[in-house]
């Protein structure tokens, strides 16, 4: 049997975030151990480990086994806690495979057959600027220099020497919203069993530009046509993979950023070119990708003009710097507060505030309770909290299934939440800091979105992937937060001085 050991690791590092991943961060998100609780964790949804199995189960001769599932939500560096076990086990399940070949007579040095990860790739970690590529790094030395190493990886991993030194090929998702996870995976775990079969010899070429990258749609106005080409460039002949990583600027790293990665059919030549030339593209554009954004009162100003203009509803403001999604607090009441003085019937989903879910709790469902809602974790950025008086309308356990394309099938954990009415607006307050993207946050309290003149969430980009084919417009709005949009709003330690935009004041 050809064992294909996999490991699921992910945590994007947002290093000016005023807290460590712990355990107890990634235990609020996903924290499997052992291939059948993985396999049971991921059934039904729209990650790597299921197209991975999509792929190899039903081969003769083939076998995944996978060690490990961990995520936490965007957040600071991961604790030794976290981190030395996850890598301890996957190296102790190598040897063990190695062990038990040599026991049955067979080569160890072919064993395990492959190693295929499911890594994020902007993950810092304690003594770990670079941890994913530390992380290969360790598992290269366990496996040998014969043994493919083939890795999926978000979007926006920060891509460094280590990654491409010490994996055979790189497989970042292509869309933003990360709608393709699942494909993803599947397309990664085909070509490495074409690999395996001989069919195919898999080369990388990666070419990094020394520069932060804002976070940008795939099919927004501003990528769009760079969309197509890398679209095109994947059908040609010979070419197996190509991407463009976005990079994770809010990590504050040495080395990574935005890359072009092309993976060809032995074909080094043509993995160069088509990398270098991407890239050189990408660079000569960097400007066109920076976009402007509305404040608060800008955008209920014109949600209202929309409205009135006969626009349907809902208008959706996305609250895109107090996203949780790429590390902020998620707690900023900054639009909130500009919706409650507007009056527009409106929802809003989430504002991380546990000590505000225990009061509303003890009020009980249908009483008023006075609040300080929101900014309590990082109150020097977001402003503090804002006075409320609200009604308690419901209480929740905030466990919910994705039901858009992104993620879809996925447990979301809230934590203890309770729905608040405070004027016009009808606020859900969450205990687990949480990106609320999918629609189906306000469902879980029996909420129609849909039909809502204002709906606001904490989200960059993903709540596009449920929101776009409802909402009648899309109005972005940036508040003080830790998920700026903009990478100068942020003041470095370790990003060169010569990024750009950092290199043009």
């Amino acid at each position: 049997m050809n064992t294909i050991l996999s490991a699921y690791f992910k945590l994007e590092a947002n290093r000016f975030a005023p807290w460590k991943s712990d355990p107890e961060r990634f235990r609020e998100r996903v924290y499997e151990v052992g291939d059948e609780a993985v396999r049971e964790r991921f059934q039904g949804t729209s990650f790597e480990i299921p197209g991975f199995e999509e792929v190899i189960d039903p081969l003769d001769g083939y076998e995944i086994k996978t060690s490990f599932a961990f995520e936490a939500q965007p957040g600071g560096d991961v604790t030794h806690e976290v981190y030395d076990p996850a890598l301890r086990m996957f190296l102790n399940d190598i040897a063990e495979c190695k062990k038990q070949a040599a026991s049955e007579g067979k080569d160890p040095d072919r064993v395990p057959r492959a190693i295929l990860l499911a890594l994020h790739g902007a993950m810092v970690a304690e003594d770990h600027e670079d941890a994913d590529g530390d992380f290969l790094e360790a598992v290269r030395n366990a496996v040998g220099p014969d043994c493919p190493i083939f890795v999926t990886l978000d979007l926006h991993v920060n891509l460094t020497k280590k990654m491409a030194k010490y994996a055979d090929a790189l497989f970042p998702c292509e869309n933003y919203p990360h709608t393709d996870y699942r494909e993803n995976g599947v397309k990664a775990a085909k070509i490495l069993i074409d690999t395996l079969e001989g069919r195919v010899r898999p080369v990388m070429s990666v070419k990094s530009l020394p520069m932060l990258f804002p976070y940008t749609p795939t099919t927004g106005d501003t990528f769009r046509e760079y969309y197509r080409k890398i679209r095109e460039i994947n059908a040609l002949p010979g070419v197996l993979n190509f991407r463009f990583s976005h990079g994770f600027f809010a990590s504050d790293v040495t080395e990574g950023g935005p890359a072009a990665i092309a993976v060809t059919d032995n074909d080094p030549a043509l993995a160069e070119r088509l990398a270098n030339d991407f890239a050189a593209e990408i660079y000569d554009h960097r400007a066109s990708f920076f976009r402007k954004f509305y404040q608060p009162e800008e955008a209920l100003e014109k949600a209202r003009e929309l409205l009135n203009s006969g626009v349907k509803a809902p208008i959706v403001l996305a609250d895109v710097a107090d996203n949780p999604g790429s590390g902020a607090t998620g707690d900023s009441p900054v639009l909130l507060n500009a919706m409650i003085q507007a009056g527009i019937p409106s929802m809003y989903s989430a504002i991380f505030d546990p000590e505000s879910v225990r009061l509303a709790e003890e009020a009980g469902v249908g009483s008023e309770v006075e609040l300080d809602l929101g900014g309590k974790v990082y109150p020097e950025c977001t402003g503090g909290p804002v006075r409320v008086k609200a009604k308690v309308l419901q209480l929740s356990d905030g466990n919910y299934i994705q039901e858009g394309p992104y993620m879809h099938g996925a447990l979301q954990k809230l934590g203890r939440s309770v729905l608040l009415g405070i004027g016009n607006v009808k606020v859900i307050v969450c205990s687990i800091r949480i990106q609320t993207s999918d629609r189906a946050s306000f469902h879980m309290f029996g909420l129609s979105p849909e039909t809502c003149p204002v709906v606001a969430v904490k989200s960059a980009v993903h709540f596009r992937a449920s929101y776009e084919s409802v909402a009648g417009a899309v109005l972005e709005v940036e508040t003080p937060a830790l998920g700026p949009m903009d990478p100068r709003a942020l003041t470095y330690t370790n990003v060169p001085k010569d990024f750009y935009p950092l290199n043009q004041g």
